[in-house]
């Protein structure tokens, strides 16, 4: 087996795009993602990945006050920043250029300073490069979900667009 050097097994990714979060949030103005990656590869097929992020999107929060009726509700920005640690799986040179992604992370909401929450993520990504070279143009979609999120922001999904070293 030919040696490898550790250099070739770093990932790094640095990466953007739009979000949307919910229940409520779909939104006329979608918002977006900033996400910045550290990874290694330990097998062929499998990459450990620390995400640092922040993602900002509108969400529609319930009014609660003495004189509003009910059903009544105000659209507001929100966002959260996050770490995420996860596992890449299917991320062969030499196969197709998708992989699954799954993490835990630990989020702080915006509207909420003083609450950390904790988060699950599932997504898919494809990194294009050429002849399985570095650097690759990676395309990922994913879905956080705070586990013990207020109502208003429960879940959101960026999509971002970025180039892995």
């Amino acid at each position: 087996m030919p040696y490898a050097a550790p250099a070739q097994t770093l990932l790094y990714t640095v990466s953007a795009g739009p979000s949307v979060g919910g229940p409520g949030a779909v939104t006329k103005n979608p918002g977006f993602d900033l996400q910045a990656s550290v990874g290694r590869k330990y097998a062929a097929d499998a990459a450990w990945r620390l995400d640092a992020f922040a993602s900002v999107f509108e969400v529609n929060i319930p009014l609660r006050c003495a004189f509003c009726g009910p059903g009544l509700t105000q659209m507001t920005n929100t966002g959260v920043a996050g770490l995420v640690l996860s596992e890449l799986l299917g991320a062969r040179p030499e196969g197709p250029p998708m992989y699954l992604i799954a993490g835990v992370e630990t989020d702080w909401l915006f509207r909420q300073p003083s609450a950390l929450r904790l988060g699950l993520s599932v997504g898919w990504g494809i990194a294009l490069a050429a002849e399985g070279r570095l650097p690759a143009l990676v395309l990922e979609a994913s879905y956080h979900h705070l586990i013990d999120g207020p109502a208003a922001a429960t879940w959101f999904v960026p999509v971002t667009l970025g180039i892995r070293f």
